[in-house]
This record gives C-alpha cells, structure tokens and sequence, in this order.
C-alpha cells in the first residue's frame, strides 16, 4: 500500500483479504478507494458489493454490480450475483428484474441445446404420481424447515417422492429429510445434464424445483425437460424466466395480480400463506406469551434481503409500539455501519 497508493489492485487486495477474516467492516474503506481508482475493476466491485450486501445496503450493491457488468452484460459470474439482489431493493425496475433473469435463462437454454428428456409413457389412472424435490437445501437451512411439513403431508397413497439433494453439506437434518422420501438421489456432484437425465431416468411427473436462480440450485436441469411438468416453489421469490417451468407456488400476498410482467410463470396463488413452518426436533419450547409485557419484534433475514424499504418500515412498526424492541438477527453489522 505504500508502494503503490494509486494502485487499484493493492487497495482490493487489502479489501479481499479482510473479507476473508470476516472483517467487512475493515474491508470497506479499501474497497471503495479501488473502485474510485479504477470504477470498472470487475473484482473490486465484486467484493464491493459483497460488503454492501451485507450490510443491508442492497440498493449499493445493486449499482456495484450493475457497473461490472456494463462492459460484458451477458457475464455469467456476474449475473449469479446481480439477479438475486433485483428481487429486494424497492426501486429495481420491472425490466432490469426481467431482463436480467431471462439472461440467465438464455445461458441455462444453450447448455441445454433443446434437449427433452422427459416423456410420460404410463397413462395409468391408478398409479402413483411421482413427485420430485430437486434442492440445495436438505439440510440445516430455513427451507428445510418449510421442507419438512410439505414431505410429512404428502398424500403417500397417490404420490410417491424421491428428493434429489444437491447439497454437498449433509447433516442430520438432511437425513431427517430423506427419511420422509421415497426415493434418495445424492446429485451434489453430479453435472447438469447428468441430474436431468437421472430425474428422467425415474420419470418423474412433477418436479419441484426449489431453489430458483439462487447460485448453485441446479434450475438449469429443468431446462432439459426431464419431467412432464416443472414448478418453481418456496426458495426463490422471482420468476426463473426458465421457459420449461410452467409454474410457481405463491400466495395473494407474495405475487399480486396485477404483477404479471414480473414472471414468465404461470401462478398457482394459495389461499392463506403458500408455506408452512415445521420446526425441527431441537426447537426449544414456545414461550407463553405476555399479555402484559413489552412486545419484541424479530427479523432473522440475511442481510442481503434487507433493503432500505425494509428498514423503514421496521422503525415505523417499533416506533408504532411504545415500549417495544427489535432483534435483527445478523453477524456482519458492526462499528459504525450499524
């Protein structure tokens, strides 16, 4: 650093390696002095936008990475990142959202080359419909909690369900969960073409997919056609833009009725709300509640999902309630950016 002060390089690398400490608070003032020094430093602006995500500064990192991508908008790398951020800050436009989703759709297609794997060939009225959960998240994870009611409730008469896990973290949980299968297909390691071709292989009539354009879900199988039907579900709260999935799950509150240019999806709305919490077999006992007591309201959100919008209007409802407090549940807010 003082060598080369005005080296654009020696500032990210000093950013990256307190981010590798987990020192998001140190790492900031490096980084942007890197971006300042070169504003299309592609990494800088990386790791930029990693610490303003993380400190609920989504709309930042937005404008970070939406600069990275300004010299080559189709960049794979980038787009991972940038999608799934569009779908928190209040003020990303319908078509930034769509337009960036169907860029990933259109690189997930030309892997795919218009393959159709799946064909039904068993028309029997009596049999079983096969029902299959692709996911990242069969382990200790917030969707595993939705995970676990869903598997519990199927009607195991009509509906047989093999969980393709692609997670290569398992836990107890995750063999929690392929207890409540029919079917266990350990996918983590597998390449996408290997997946889909696994799930057609097994002729599967529905496939849940559920973890959207989040990085690492494995959607991009859905675009080889590898079930008669294919349904976004719980994990991803934005279209796929993938053709191939037909369908998403979501409730009158999630998915308004007058959004319908913000998904390609057809939408299944939910009467009430389109999840259902199953704690796991360590939740502590719910505490009585009282009727007389201080109210505390609680946020458990990654701070990647809190935008500016949402910090407002926590601070409305807190300051609505007298004598009431916040939780926020988070580990990278500290020092002065709290």
């Amino acid at each position: 650093m003082e060598l080369a002060p005005r080296e654009a390089l020696s500032h990210n690398t000093l950013g990256a390696v307190h981010l590798m400490r987990e020192e998001a608070e140190l790492a900031m003032q490096p980084l942007r002095m890197a971006v300042r020094l070169n504003p299309f430093d592609a990494s800088a602006i990386n790791n930029l936008s990693r610490v303003y995500a993380d400190h609920c500064m989504v709309e930042e990192a937005c404008v970070m990475l939406d600069r990275a991508l300004q010299p080559d908008p189709n960049n794979f790398v980038r787009l991972q990142s940038y999608t799934p951020f569009l779908n928190n800050p209040a003020g990303s436009s319908v078509v930034t959202r769509m337009a960036a989703a169907k860029a990933m759709a259109k690189f997930f297609a030309q892997q795919a080359g218009g393959a159709r794997l799946g064909k039904v060939t068993d028309f029997d009225p009596q049999r079983k419909i096969r029902v299959g959960v692709l996911s990242m998240d069969f382990r200790t994870h917030s969707c595993a909690y939705f995970m676990r009611p869903m598997l519990r409730h199927l009607p195991r008469e009509s509906v047989e369900v093999h969980g393709f896990c692609c997670n290569s973290l398992q836990d107890e949980v995750t063999t929690e969960l392929r207890g409540m299968c029919d079917g266990w297909h350990d996918v983590a390691a597998a390449k996408i073409p290997e997946i889909a071709q696994r799930i057609a292989d097994i002729r599967i009539d529905l496939l849940l997919e559920l973890g959207g354009l989040t990085s690492g879900s494995r959607l991009e199988a859905c675009c080889f056609s590898p079930a008669a039907m294919h349904v976004a579900y719980m994990g991803y709260p934005g279209t796929t833009a993938v053709p191939e999935v037909s369908w998403r799950i979501v409730d009158t509150i999630t998915d308004l009725a007058d959004q319908s240019e913000l998904f390609t999806e057809r939408l299944y709305r939910m009467n009430g709300c389109f999840l259902c919490y199953g704690p796991g077999k360590d939740a502590p006992a719910a505490r009585p509640a009282r009727r007389d007591g201080p109210l505390t309201f609680g946020s458990f959100s990654a701070t990647t999902k809190i935008c500016t919008a949402t910090t407002d209007l926590l601070a409305k409802v807190s300051l609505a309630v007298p004598d009431s407090s916040l939780f926020i549940n988070v580990c990278a807010i500290a020092g002065q950016l709290a």
